[in-house]
This record gives C-alpha cells, structure tokens and sequence, in this order.
C-alpha cells in the first residue's frame, strides 16, 4: 500500500511523485540498548521482574551465540521476584562464554544472586548491597486459602534455593546467607568481597580511554 503524506492524492497532483515516507524514529532508550548490545554489554537497571528476567536471558543467549568474546552485564537494580533471579541465574551458569557481572550501583535483592554467578565479578567503590526479599504485590480480592499456603510454600522453595546458589557460588556456610537475609543490612564493597559475592572493586582510570566511548575499559587493560 503506498503512504501519501496528509492533503496529497493523485488525482490532484498527476505526475507528481510523492515524497518518500519519513522514516519511523527508534525512541533513544531502545537505541542505547542496541549500540550497548553491540559492545556486548547487557544492562540490568531497575527491578528484576519476570519481564526483565525475560529480557536479560534472550540478549544474554543471543550474545552467547553470536560470538565467544565475554560479555559484560552492568547491574544497578533493587526489587523484583528470586524467582526471575534463579532463572537469569541458570543462563549465566550455562553460558558458553564468560559474562562479567559488575555492580554499578545497587544490587538489592534477588539482582545481588545475578551479580554472584557472574564468572567475573566486580563493583565501583559506591556500590551498595542488601540480600532481601521482596515480597509480592498484595491481591485486592479475596484469595482461596489453599492458594494462598501454595504461594507461600513455593516462595519459600524459591529463597532456600536462592540462598544455597549463594552459598555454592560464595563457597560460604547457607546459613550466612540466611542471617543476611533475616536482617536486611546493608553493606559495602569491602563485606561484598569478604563474602565472596565480588571478585574485585574497580576504579577510576585517569584519563580515561579515547577509544572506549561506552563503559569500563577492557579487562585486559585495567590494573589487577
């Protein structure tokens, strides 16, 4: 079907060819999203729900398929579902290629399990942490009583296996992770490597890299 922009019609303009259609514009967030997925990084902001966990785990395999460099996965997130978190998770320990996980804010909550499996962990110096559990948004209507211990008794499967992924991964007792989780403290860069959950902390370059527009400069360029 030929577009003609509005006010034009053949019959009153014979001969005339019409203008080519203008092209549609990409909004910028989606944008980023593609110049950054160039550069094989993959953004996790904001909290991680089923659709993000959705999101994460189709450009992670995507990456994983298109070529053997590492990724790089730059987390800032706080809320969210463990299970979304225990599905990203998996795709992180089965990937072909090393995915490094690097905290550029927060990782609170279930996004602090996704920062753990990474194969190559870090964080900035301002990085803060919380092993929490957020709990779902309340129904508004009745809910039968035997669907409400079922939500219950599944949600509890979910944080026993989330916290023993921790604990396997962190090479650390599960109950250190439970004592984290009964508290909701939050914590540092420096208790973040102490517990296992970071490899190292990055820090500024001076100056930075001409040639490195998007992110941190490459692994094999940062100091050890």
């Amino acid at each position: 079907m030929t577009w003609f922009p509005p006010g034009y019609s053949p019959s009153s303009h014979p001969g005339l060819v019409p203008p080519v259609r203008p092209p549609v514009a990409v909004p910028w967030p989606e944008q980023l999203r593609q110049q950054l997925l160039e550069h094989r990084i993959v953004l996790l902001v904001g909290p991680l729900d089923d659709a993000m966990a959705a999101r994460l785990a189709a450009e992670l395999m995507g990456l994983d398929a298109s070529g053997d460099d590492e990724i790089e996965l730059r987390i800032d997130s706080s809320g969210g579902a463990i299970g979304a978190a225990l599905a990203v998770m998996d795709v992180i320990s089965l990937s072909g290629v090393d995915i490094h996980a690097t905290c550029t804010g927060r990782a609170d909550g279930p996004a602090l399990g996704v920062l753990a499996m990474g194969h190559r962990r870090s964080a900035v110096r301002s990085a803060r942490f919380r092993l929490r559990e957020h709990l779902p948004t309340t129904p508004t209507g009745p809910v039968p009583l035997t669907d409400a211990m079922s939500a219950l008794e599944w949600r509890a499967k979910e944080l026993e296996a989330f916290r023993g992924r921790l604990a396997e991964r962190c090479e650390q007792d599960e109950q250190v992770f439970a004592d984290l989780l009964a508290s909701g403290a939050d914590f540092g860069v420096g208790d973040a490597q102490r517990l296992g959950l970071i490899d190292a902390v990055l820090l500024p370059e001076q100056p930075p890299a001409p040639s490195r527009p998007l992110g941190f400069l490459p692994a094999a360029k940062r100091a050890p």
